[in-house]
């Protein structure tokens, strides 16, 4: 029976531990107290009862206070009524010990007696005295018996809980673990992060240097051909029919009328060159084209270039060089609209017509390049011939269709001499 009361009293006390947990913040060090002598009433010996009993009141007051709740969720009268049967049994132990100490102290009085009646005792006097001595050995057996029980009860619980802290740290160590899990592969993530971004800086660093080591003869000549060839001071950019006029310098021999050459220039793909553009390419053909002579120097240029302009039409599409190649156009000088049509200047026009070498491809000249824009946008129903206003101006429509064309024309010729098309 003390077996069960204390096993309640425990089961008890563990609810109560369990519903502090939500108290833990407020009530930490309390909270701490209560696991302590929880401990202490579990390795008591059931010898002390009395102050187990009264270490559980103790917990009850503090759980009572802690949770300000005075109607327990799950009541403890198990345990009293284990206890209180407890109680009644040890008395009734009680009562029978102390009439079995009676009856064995008058057995001896009676025999003292019946030695001092008469020296030789009979047979009946001795069986009753070997049966009372029978009696008063079997007390403390019982509560030898009964401790051994206790103890293996004991034993057993405390393998239990051992196996339930086991289990319970083996989960709380696997949770940790995925969490530091989660934390390296968090750290790796930045790690790499980290990496390339070093990888970019250092690309960074090696072009700024690039850029710091342009010759300075190279930075001057630049600088003076960007002045020479602006017709607006005013301006921090080129327009194409000016990039067109600028002049190479004398080792690095070049032609910027070339579709190609002009793509990798233009950078930012604007239309407007800056001089930064212009020193980057002068870095751009330091890096690639750092030891090619001076009379192949032009044709390895043109060739890279125009590899960079195929590498954009198969990734982009032939619109987006067709787009770009347009704002060289409009960019250059004033565009005019007539009946809500677009048109440029002859003048623009020859820009075309050189960036397209349509001289030598078609074996015509300026002015039949000309007649042909202004014939087609006619049949187009842009304009019309006998408008002497436009006699000037060709349709910006009829220009696009023609670089449309033109583009089209270099990606055929590109995939017969073998180019791959991984894009568009």
């Amino acid at each position: 029976m003390i077996n069960e009361a204390k096993f309640e009293l425990l089961k008890q006390i563990d609810y109560w531990t369990q519903d502090l947990q939500k108290y833990q913040k407020q009530h930490a060090k309390e909270i701490e107290l209560f696991y302590l002598e929880r401990l202490a009433i579990t390795n008591m010996n059931l010898s002390n009862m009395e102050q187990i009993i009264r270490k559980y009141e103790q917990l009850k007051m503090l759980y009572q206070e802690i949770t300000n709740n005075h109607s327990q969720k799950q009541s403890d009268d198990t345990f009293n009524t284990l206890y209180n049967k407890y109680c009644n049994e040890k008395k009734s132990k009680q009562s029978i010990a102390q009439s079995q100490k009676k009856s064995i102290n008058n057995n001896t009085t009676v025999q003292n007696k019946g030695r001092n009646s008469n020296q030789n005792p009979n047979i009946n006097t001795n069986k009753d005295q070997k049966m009372n001595n029978q009696q008063s050995s079997i007390q403390p057996t019982q509560i030898i018996d009964e401790y051994i029980d206790e103890i293996d009860y004991y034993a057993d619980k405390v393998t239990h809980l051992q196996h339930k802290i086991e289990q319970h740290s083996h989960e709380e160590l696997l949770g940790q673990l995925n969490q530091l899990q989660l934390e390296q592969e968090s750290l790796q993530s930045d790690y790499n992060a980290i990496i390339e971004e070093n990888e970019r800086l250092k690309v960074d660093i090696q072009d700024n240097q690039q850029r710091n080591t342009i010759d300075n003869g190279i930075k001057t000549f630049i600088k003076s051909e960007f002045d020479r060839v602006k017709s607006d001071n005013q301006r921090q950019h080129l327009k194409i029919s000016e990039v067109l006029k600028l002049q190479h310098p004398e080792n690095n021999p070049l032609t910027f009328a070339h579709l190609g050459t002009l793509y990798v220039l233009d950078s930012k793909h604007t239309g407007l060159i800056t001089i930064d553009q212009l020193f980057h390419f002068a870095q751009y053909c330091g890096r690639n084209l750092k030891n090619v002579q001076a009379y192949e120097f032009q044709s390895q240029l043109q060739g890279l270039c125009t590899s960079m302009l195929w590498d954009q039409i198969c990734k982009n599409g032939i619109d987006h060089v067709t787009e770009w190649f347009i704002r060289l156009l409009t960019t250059n000088d004033t565009v005019i609209t007539y009946q809500s049509h677009q048109f440029i200047k002859l003048e623009t026009v020859q820009i075309l017509y050189e960036l397209s070498n349509t001289k030598i491809m078609s074996n015509i000249d300026i002015q039949q390049f000309v007649d042909l824009l202004q014939q087609a946008g006619e049949e187009a129903g842009l304009m019309s011939l006998d408008q002497e206003e436009l006699d000037e101006f060709v349709p910006l429509e009829i220009c696009s269709e023609f670089i449309k064309n033109f583009l089209n024309g270099f990606k055929t010729l590109m995939l017969e001499i073998g180019f791959s098309n991984n894009g568009k």
